[in-house]
């Protein structure tokens, strides 16, 4: 065992895992059960890439690099990720008044009831979350992750 990975678990003092790692899982783990969801109710399998594209036009229109930029990924993988979308009908490219050779991605009709859709899972989501832990555990929680993100 490496010098680093004895510091490791000398720091964890027997815990299992690390925080980051478990706030990384519980989130992985959220993520994938509302793609799960929505799959079933969906005609459409979305992975959870382009679930976070997705995600990124719920708000309205963006350029191909503004996502890129938000999901911190490259132009191209978010092209690749925006094809079968734009296939299936889910996003559409239409031009950008401002810039002729740029193209603006927003969410069909189709794109937005589904988004629509995610929202009710993620609330149905939530409140099993809420359910599971309790109202009051689960507002610590809340506060706790607040914390968090002010480190």
């Amino acid at each position: 065992m490496s010098t680093m990975t004895e510091k490791l678990w000398a720091f964890l003092d027997g815990e299992p895992d690390t925080l980051v790692r478990m706030l990384l899982h519980a989130e992985r783990h959220l993520s994938q059960r509302s793609l799960e969801e929505l799959q079933a109710v969906q005609d459409n399998t979305f992975t959870e890439s382009q679930l976070q594209v997705i995600r990124q036009l719920c708000f309205g229109k963006s350029r191909t690099t503004e996502i890129a930029d938000a999901l911190d990924i490259s132009k191209q993988a978010v092209s690749q990720l925006l094809a079968p979308l734009i296939k299936d009908g889910i996003i559409e490219q239409v031009p950008d008044e401002a810039d002729g050779r740029a193209k603006i991605n927003q969410l069909t009709q189709k794109g937005s009831a589904m988004f629509d859709q995610l929202l009710v899972q993620t609330i149905a989501l939530e409140q099993e979350v809420r359910n599971r832990l309790g109202h009051k555990k689960l507002k610590e929680l809340k506060k706790t992750l607040e914390g968090i993100l002010e480190v």
